[in-house]
């Protein structure tokens, strides 16, 4: 697979983890407890606390949910500011305590937050968009 197309996967990648964890977040907020809220919080955890850490090493090699790439942690920091990194791992911190539903607030405000990085993932997957294959999709239209 050429250069161009693995590192467009990575931003799919990261699209794809953010709506997973949104579509979590939403099932929870309308009152449905499933076990993946509790995975795709932790992963969400595991993965922020690793950027957060800035051993881009580790990441490689303990495969993390998200952010296992200079593409993803790119976008992050495009998107998010420390504070909101920090916001958001100390509401998923406290969604993992146990999703109570006086909890719904901050279930909402990941969902904002996760919403927005996953739109910059997927705006950043359009615009590397190689020549040729513009070209190519183009002339299909």
């Amino acid at each position: 697979m050429p250069a161009g197309y693995r590192s467009r996967s990575q931003y799919l990648a990261l699209a794809r983890f953010c709506q997973d964890l949104i579509e979590s977040l939403y099932a929870y907020v309308e009152g449905h407890l499933g076990p993946s809220l509790a995975l795709n919080l932790e992963n969400a955890a595991r993965s922020l606390e690793a950027v957060k850490s800035g051993d881009l090493y580790r990441f490689g090699q303990k495969k993390a949910a998200a952010f296992g790439s200079s593409e993803q942690v790119r976008t992050l920091a495009e998107i998010w500011s420390d504070t909101e990194m920090a916001e958001a791992l100390d509401l998923i911190r406290h969604l993992l305590e146990g999703p109570h539903l006086g909890r719904k607030a901050d279930a909402r405000l990941l969902i904002k937050l996760f919403s927005r990085l996953r739109d910059k993932a997927l705006w950043n997957f359009e615009q590397t968009v190689p020549a040729a294959g513009a070209a190519q999709l183009i002339s299909a239209l």
